[in-house]
């Protein structure tokens, strides 16, 4: 039986508003991250927390967020298979390892297991795109208006979402959290993958307080090599 290996992928991720023509890549601000957290870094947003700033930054929960960065991989042996798992994408997910798109979920509940043996080579790039799952939300409602949609403590979007509830109207937007790679002969839930928890700003704050849509992405589970 060969020994494990976990190889931590939370180095050299990138990130970029999708659905901006000239937008380009810039380094995440730390990780674990969120975009909030790597806009205001930039200096691109202001700290939605401090006075009216969040009604200035609506319009991040209302874009396509794009999150890369590159992979060194094991050799996969003979007889053996690569899986990539994610655990709960937020919410609306591309994910595409070596320019094949190889999982789209909207459901952010749903565990995801890939077979990745036949894409996956020495020198990988991940890249995860979002869309707005308050947008996407809001076409699930118009798609289907016999439906009685109805709630007390937020737009009714939010009701034709799989997506965690307590931080709908105001949820941060991507953010990263451990994310590893790991080589055994079993599978395991310790390397590569996706999961989503709650928004985390500077401080410790949550930004379910705060009216900032968005969602985020925090990364678990596992790339596994086994027989």
């Amino acid at each position: 039986m060969a020994p494990r290996v976990v190889i931590p992928v939370d180095k050299n991720w990138e990130f970029k508003q999708a659905d901006k023509q000239d937008a380009q890549f810039l380094p995440a601000s730390q990780f674990p991250t969120n975009v909030h957290l790597d806009l205001m870094h930039h200096g691109l947003i202001a700290d939605p927390f401090m006075g009216k700033n969040e009604a200035e930054v609506q319009w991040v929960g209302e874009a396509q967020w794009t999150y890369k960065t590159t992979i060194t991989a094991p050799s996969v042996p003979a007889g053996a298979r690569a899986i990539l798992a994610f655990d709960g994408l937020d919410t609306f997910a591309t994910v595409v390892l070596n320019g094949t798109t190889i999982l789209e979920t909207d459901n952010m509940f749903i565990p995801e297991r890939v077979d990745v043996t036949a894409v996956l080579k020495e020198e990988n790039e991940l890249v995860i795109t979002f869309d707005s799952a308050y947008l996407r939300g809001w076409k699930l409602v118009e798609k289907y208006p016999e439906h009685k949609w109805g709630v007390w403590n937020g737009d009714n979007s939010r009701l034709a979402v799989r997506k965690a509830q307590y931080h709908w109207v105001s949820f941060t937007q991507a953010c990263l959290r451990h994310v590893s790679s790991s080589d055994t002969n079993q599978p395991t839930r310790d390397g590569i993958g996706v999961r989503l928890s709650s928004p985390v700003v500077p401080g410790g704050r949550s930004t379910s307080r705060s009216s900032t849509r968005g969602w985020q992405m925090s990364t678990s589970t596992a790339l596994s090599i086994s027989r």
